[in-house]
C-alpha cells in the first residue's frame, strides 16, 4: 500500500518550507503582533534592496521600507494565503505600490538594479547585459519603461520567478512573460542605439 500523495504537488524544498512557515507566521501575527517581527526579520533586507533600487538614496530606502511593513501590518487581517510564496508575493505587490506612490509624489525616484541577489530560475542573456553596463546606464534605461514593464524587472531582479511576479502584479504568467520580453527587448535597444 502507497502512502498517501499531499494535496500540493510542489517540491518540499528548504525554501518552500520557508514559504509555507510564512502563513503559519501570519496566522500568529494575527493573534500576536509581536510574531510579526519574524516576517520583518525575514523580508527587511530585500525589501528595503528593492526601495533602495527605486531611491537611490539609503534613508529613503529606510523611510520606504518602514512603510511598506507598516501598511503590511495594518492590512495583515486581509491577507488571504493562496500558497507557497503567496506572503512574499503580497509584501512586493505592497512595496511595489508604496514605491510608485512616493515616485508619483516626488517624481525623484530612480531605480537601480540589485546585482548581488539570486534569481531563484537564473539569468536569462537580457538579464547577463543587464549586467555589463553601467549603473547610470541602467537608471537611465529604467526610467524609460512604462510602469508595468519597470515593476517586472525590478521584481524579476529581486529575485521573484516568473510565477510570483504574475501573482504579485496579478497577471498571468503568459503575459509576464510577453511583458517581460518587451522591456527586455526595449532595453536591448536603448542600450546597442545609445539612447542613454
Amino acid at each position: 500500500m502507497h502512502a498517501p500523495k499531499p494535496a500540493n504537488d510542489w517540491p518540499m524544498t528548504e525554501s518552500s518550507l520557508r514559504l509555507v512557515d510564512d502563513d503559519l507566521e501570519v496566522e500568529r501575527a494575527r493573534t500576536d503582533p509581536a510574531a510579526f517581527a519574524t516576517l520583518y526579520e525575514r523580508y527587511v533586507t530585500p525589501v528595503w534592496r528593492m526601495c533602495l533600487r527605486a531611491s537611490g538614496d539609503a534613508t529613503q530606502a529606510d523611510d520606504l521600507t518602514a512603510t511598506v511593513f507598516l501598511k503590511a501590518f495594518e492590512r495583515l487581517n486581509r491577507y488571504q494565503p493562496q500558497g507557497p510564496g503567496s506572503f512574499r508575493s503580497w509584501l512586493y505587490a505592497i512595496a511595489l505600490n508604496v514605491v510608485r506612490d512616493e515616485w508619483r509624489k516626488t517624481k525623484r525616484l530612480t531605480p537601480l538594479p540589485d546585482f548581488d541577489v539570486a534569481v531563484d530560475d537564473g539569468p536569462g542573456p537580457e538579464e547577463i547585459a543587464l549586467h555589463r553596463i553601467t549603473l547610470a546606464e541602467v537608471r537611465d534605461v529604467l526610467t524609460t519603461l512604462n510602469d508595468r514593464h519597470r515593476s517586472i524587472v525590478e521584481l524579476r531582479l529581486s529575485g521573484l520567478s516568473t510565477p510570483e511576479i504574475a501573482e504579485t502584479l496579478d497577471m498571468s504568467i503568459s503575459a509576464v512573460k510577453s511583458a517581460q520580453k518587451r522591456a527586455y527587448a526595449t532595453i536591448r535597444e536603448c542600450v546597442k542605439g545609445d539612447q542613454l
